[in-house]
């Protein structure tokens, strides 16, 4: 199983910790973590961070990042991601379109057409490049992402198009991870390992939110939650599933704690180390 965790994780580990980002990279990689998850905006000196990376023996899984092709399909923030994915080595992208701002259902798909127009073309020059663009089921109630059936409309519409499934942000939307995964099944490349905690001790683990259904739930590590990330990874290894899984909790009291728990959790399982 290969292994990941978001760098905005490490970095905010090493300062609860009051540590150098480049020793948290050495503890995280000797959890046998390998990759880290990258926000584009946070990339300010490709060569420095791909340095950095690369002492602590770790490699870059995939680049995010946030668009506004709603309002603008040449919003041109894609060429810096694609070239820092190229210069890092990540052979991931994805991509978050945008949200919408109106309620009014004409706006709506106006906003929609403009953010499949915008995400054809990335696919296009990121598949040039030979790398491989993605999207996620992004957690908010304005994200044309947010469910299942929204991104399907723009998989169907776009064959270079691939899935990372984020196994919590589904239950955020009030659906279940399971059918997802089914849905999906031929365009899964990448898991963010995302559990949600739904309780009354579930600030111990971090900031509260809400979900779209008024559900109050919780950041927390990977098994710890009601999210079933066992059956995904079964399901997935089963059907020869290759990719990396990324950790993911956002908001977390303690994350250096939440990493550690995380990938001790997911060393656990019985699915075949690569």
């Amino acid at each position: 199983m290969k292994r990941s965790v978001f760098y905005h994780h490490i970095v905010c580990a090493a300062a609860q910790q009051n540590l150098p980002v480049e020793a948290m990279l050495s503890k995280v990689r000797a959890l046998g973590i390998s990759y880290v998850e990258l926000d584009n905006r946070d990339i300010r000196d490709p060569e420095a961070l791909g340095r950095m990376l690369m002492t602590s023996r770790m490699q870059v899984s995939s680049i995010y990042c946030f668009y506004e092709w709603g309002r603008d399909p040449e919003d041109f923030q894609e060429w810096a991601q694609l070239a820092n994915a190229k210069r890092l080595g990540a052979r991931e992208v994805m991509v978050i379109p945008g949200l919408y701002d109106s309620e009014e259902k004409t706006e709506r798909e106006k906003t929609r057409q403009r953010m499949l127009q915008a995400m054809k073309a990335f696919c296009e020059r990121a598949g040039r490049e030979g790398l491989t663009t993605t999207i996620e089921d992004f957690d908010d109630a304005k994200s044309p992402i947010a469910t299942i059936e929204g991104m399907k409309w723009f998989a169907d519409r776009i064959p270079l198009l691939k899935i990372v499934l984020d196994t919590g942000n589904f239950f955020y939307s009030g659906q279940d991870v399971r059918r997802a995964l089914t849905v999906f099944a031929d365009r899964i490349v990448h898991v963010h390992c995302k559990d949600r905690y739904v309780g009354a001790q579930g600030e111990r683990f971090g900031e509260r939110t809400e979900s779209a259904l008024g559900i109050g739930m919780y950041p927390c590590p990977t098994g710890s939650g009601c999210i079933p990330i066992r059956q995904c990874i079964e399901e997935l290894s089963k059907k020869g599933f290759d990719g990396i899984y990324a950790i993911e909790h956002f908001g977390a009291a303690d994350y250096w704690a939440s990493i550690q728990d995380s990938a001790k959790w997911l060393r656990g399982l019985a699915v075949a180390e690569t």
